[in-house]
Order: structure tokens, then C-alpha cells, then sequence
């Protein structure tokens, strides 16, 4: 009986542990370069850079296309997070099109550092591949504050 007992109670608590594994389960976004994660509230954004045609030798050309790379990254999560949805279904891109200041979103990803790489790719034609994590914590609660309302995680 004792043995029937505590299998009972050891299937209850990995079920329990289980259960509270699925509730911790992150809120993400997807878009077509990169995810949100609004609970860890961090974007992951690719790059892509090639260099300019004027490059003087291979390693000029390498600086030149990743910092190609951070601009194209930063143009990405910048339609990433324009396309996010407030409370009232309107998109960013929609309210703050309306608003004073049009460009509040492109203003708030240009003054942020894009520092933290996951990943880097250097291919043979000289294009660079980077992955970058960018915390988005001060931009969400920019964005709440300018627009009064929240955003919608789904």
C-alpha cells in the first residue's frame, strides 16, 4: 500500500513540475529576419553586409560589409517592431505615423547599441552574416509611454 501511495504521490509531482515547465514557456514573435522575445524582452535580428565596390584590400572590405551588416540589422528590427500591434489592434507604424513625431520607433533603434552578436558568418564573395541579441526593454516601455497603451504580445 505504502509503495501504491508514493508512486501516486512521485506521478503527481513530475506531472506538477511538468505543468509548471509549460507556464514558463516564452512569448516569441517571429518575423522574417529574426524573433522577439517578449519575456526575456530581447529581439534577435540578422545582417546581412557586403562591401562597397571602392574596397582597397580584404580587410577594409570586411569592415565595410559588417558595418553594412549593423545598418541592415537595425533597418530590420526597425520594420520588426513597426509592425507590432497596440491594445486597440493599430499597428506602431499606423499610430505614430499620426503622431508629431513619425519617426519615434526609427529614433529609438538608431540610438541603441547593436554590441551583443550570437553569430557571424563571413562568406567567399566578402558578405558578412551577423546575428545580433539586442535588449528591448527600454524601447517597449519607450514605446507604452509614448503610445498609453500596451502592446499586444500575439
Amino acid at each position: 500500500m505504502r509503495r501504491l501511495l508514493f508512486s501516486f504521490f512521485l506521478l503527481i509531482f513530475v506531472q506538477a513540475i511538468a505543468a509548471a515547465e509549460d507556464a514558463k514557456s516564452d512569448v516569441v514573435k517571429k518575423f522574417a529576419d529574426g524573433s522577439i522575445n517578449f519575456t526575456k524582452r530581447e529581439m534577435t535580428v540578422r545582417g546581412d553586409g557586403i562591401p562597397g565596390p571602392n574596397a582597397v584590400n580584404a580587410a577594409s572590405a570586411v569592415i565595410a560589409a559588417e558595418k553594412m551588416a549593423v545598418k541592415n540589422a537595425r533597418l530590420r528590427a526597425i520594420e520588426a517592431l513597426s509592425s507590432l500591434k497596440l491594445a486597440d489592434k493599430k499597428s506602431l507604424n499606423d499610430f505614430f505615423a499620426g503622431q508629431e513625431k513619425p519617426e519615434f520607433i526609427s529614433d529609438l533603434v538608431k540610438e541603441s547599441d547593436f554590441l551583443q552578436i550570437k553569430s557571424k558568418r563571413y562568406y567567399s564573395n566578402s558578405m558578412v552574416e551577423v546575428t545580433f541579441i539586442v535588449n528591448i526593454d527600454p524601447w517597449l516601455r519607450a514605446i507604452s509611454e509614448a503610445a498609453g497603451q500596451e502592446l499586444l504580445t500575439d
